[in-house]
This record gives C-alpha cells, structure tokens and sequence, in this order.
C-alpha cells in the first residue's frame, strides 16, 4: 500500500501527542513494506526524516500553491489512503475537498474528547459558581449549545468528506456524534493509539512519583502539587521524591506556586525525554481535566510505573482498572488522591502486584497489535472501493 500522513508539523518523535504517534505508525507500516510519506503543514523545527516532506509556502497554509503541492504529491506518488492527522484544528478542512478530489481514501484522526478540544470541560467551573442547581444545570445545557452551533458544522463537514472518521475510544464516538448527527455514524469508529516507547526497563526501581506532560491548565499539574503538600513533609516519606518532567505556560507560575507552598522532594526537570525517568519511577500521577487518550498513562505502564488519575475523561476506564493495574480517583478530590498515593507508598504487596498487571495491559496498545487495526481498516477501505468501481 501507499500510504501518506498528512499532519499539521513535525512527526518529530521526541514531541509526543499525535507527531510521536505518526512517527511510530508510519514507520511501524514502512517495516512491513508499505510505502509512507509524512506531509507536514508547518516546518516548525528542522527535525529531518526520509520519508518527512512540508508544504512550500509557510506563510499561508491554505494557499493554491499548497493544495496544488499536496494533489501533485498524491498524483506522483500514487498514494491510495490518506490519514488526516489536522482534525483539531477547523480552518485546516480546506483540505478536506482537496484530498478527496484525487479519488484516494480519507482517513480521519480525532486525537482528543470532543468536547475536551474547545474547552467545555472548563464550562463546568463556571456553572459550579453559580448557586442554584437549577440556574446551574441551565448555563450548562446552554454552553453546550452555544459549542454544538459553533463546531457542528465543521465536524459535519469533515465526517462527510471522510471514509472514515477514527475516534481513540468507543466512549468518544456518541460524544462525537451529538454534534454530527447520526447521518455518517457507520464512518465512526474507534482504534487507540501505540505505546510509542519500548517499555524494557531495568528493573531497579526507586522511591519516585513522576508526571509527564505538558504543564498547562487542563494537565492539572497544580493539583499533583496539592496531592504532595501533604506527603512531603512526613517524616516517613522523607525519601519519596515527586519529579515533573514536561514544559508549558504554567510552569514558572506552579514552580513559584510549589515555593509557596514551602513543598520540599520536588524537580521540575523540564522536557526530558521520560524513558529513563519510566524505568526508575514506582508511581505515575495524572491529574487531567480531559485527554484524548491519555498516552502517558500506557508508557508508564509498560515499564511498571503504577498509574493514578482522576476519573475525568471517558477513556481513562479504559486503560487503567481500578485497584487492577492502577488507581481512579473521583474528580477532583486532593484528600482522596493523596490517601491512596500514601496507600500504595506503604504498600510494597500492592504495588508488586499492580506493577506486574499494568505491564501486561500495556501490552494491548503495542505498535503490532493498533498497526494490525489500522491495516485491517486500510485493507477493507481499499477493497470496498475496488468493489464499487467494479474493478
């Protein structure tokens, strides 16, 4: 098959989310003999690859000399599926008709909770100060109206020029299609992604709970801070260190936010690449409004970190099982969480025993086992067509 990945920058491995996802993916199908290309929006960095090409005008995403270039390319390298990796961001569906005008596959990625992507997981806050359950319930109907009339039609758009539209859970797709209507709902399914790293680690592990993200709002970093406010200090856990691996606009403020605190057996390290900090960790924390799939988790899993999250977006269910291979907690409780990172502190049976588990669940999102799904999905995409053209 000829495959091409048409994303918004870089598949640069090194900065995870859907670029590391790409990466593995299309190199995963090159090791099998397929042939790849990576189109890229926006040159970002000089991140370099073989099979990694760039839009030529950098100043204006959606002008002609781009879509002639991406209709040449397909055309030249007789590319058969298009995975569009550019869903999150609406002004990029000019594409959309382009693509499809050269008659080959589309395949769209929605890499996050629909509703998480535009914020209305932040609309619950504001409701929350707002007295009255009825008042509150009623702002709440109505922002999720005000976002459906926003995006609905661009979703509606991007689904109809679509074969078919991948969601990263199966408790995503109704979410999705309450903004679509269920017109195109036999186009939507669901594949997660691939643990994107290789999970052998030494075995030696120590006294460390780790995060690894991006330090915005929505990551909730700032709760992790509270969660250790009140571990830090115990004499007991006075070898226990919290290590935050990961940049963003709320890093200074949290850093400042931690020495008021007056937090002690913290590092914010930064970006780091977090395989060795997997192999060393016992503990991973998440403190996530809403995730599109919650990546991190899985990584950390396939070298025996044990998880936690808050239970806050629908897919977290997924791929921890509670008291299993990893922890929930109920959103957004900073007592309950902080009890149960104590619990399993103390408990090195526990641990071992949900350490050994969330190995084995890691597992289920390897490269080979979602590569064989996306294969899957190609081959019955290609041989519908060759059927409805009569070849």
């Amino acid at each position: 098959m000829k495959i091409l990945f048409f994303n918004i920058g870089p598949a640069n491995p090194l900065l995870g989310g859907v670029q590391s996802v790409t990466h593995y993916l299309a190199h995963y199908f090159n090791s099998l003999g397929h042939e790849v290309y990576i189109i890229s929006i926006y040159r970002t960095s000089d991140y370099l690859d073989d099979i990694q090409f760039y839009l030529p005008d950098q100043k204006r995403s959606d002008s002609d000399a781009n879509k002639q270039f991406l209709m040449d390319f397909i055309k030249e390298m007789h590319i058969e599926i298009v995975i569009n990796q550019t869903c999150l961001d609406p002004k990029l569906s000019v594409f959309l008709p382009v693509i499809k005008k050269m008659r080959v596959q589309l395949v769209s990625v929605f890499h996050t909770q629909p509703y998480g992507i535009y914020g209305i997981k932040a609309f619950p806050k504001i409701c929350n100060t707002i007295s009255g359950e009825k008042i509150r319930n009623l702002v709440d109907a109505f922002m999720h109206f005000a976002f459906k009339l926003k995006y609905g039609k661009y979703l509606k758009r991007m689904l109809q020029y679509s074969d078919k539209l991948v969601m990263l859970s199966d408790k995503f797709i109704n979410e999705f299609l309450y903004f679509t209507g269920k017109k195109y709902a036999e186009k939507v399914l669901s594949i997660s992604n691939p643990v994107t790293i290789d999970g052998i680690f030494s075995g030696k592990k120590e006294k460390m709970v780790l995060f690894v993200g991006r330090i915005s709002q929505e990551k909730g970093v700032d709760k992790i801070l509270e969660v250790w406010s009140g571990i830090c200090h115990e004499e007991k856990y006075k070898e226990w260190q919290l290590v935050i691996i990961g940049d963003g606009e709320k890093r200074e403020q949290l850093e400042k936010y931690a020495i008021d605190m007056k937090l002690i057996n913290y590092s914010f390290e930064g970006f780091q690449k977090p395989d060795g900090y997997y192999d060393k960790a016992k503990i991973f924390c998440m403190a996530s409004s809403f995730e599109g799939f919650g990546l991190v988790l899985v990584e950390a899993m396939s070298y025996g970190v044990v998880p936690m999250a808050f239970n806050s977006f629908p897919n977290c269910s997924d791929i921890i099982d509670d008291n299993k291979n990893g922890i929930l907690i109920t959103p957004f409780s900073i007592n309950e969480y902080r009890k149960k990172i104590i619990e399993l502190m103390e408990n090195d049976k526990k641990w071992m025993e949900m350490s050994a588990s969330s190995i084995n669940k890691s597992k289920e999102y390897s490269i080979e086992c979602i590569g064989t799904k996306w294969l899957d999905l190609f081959y019955s995409l290609l041989n519908n067509k060759e059927l409805v053209n009569g070849e």
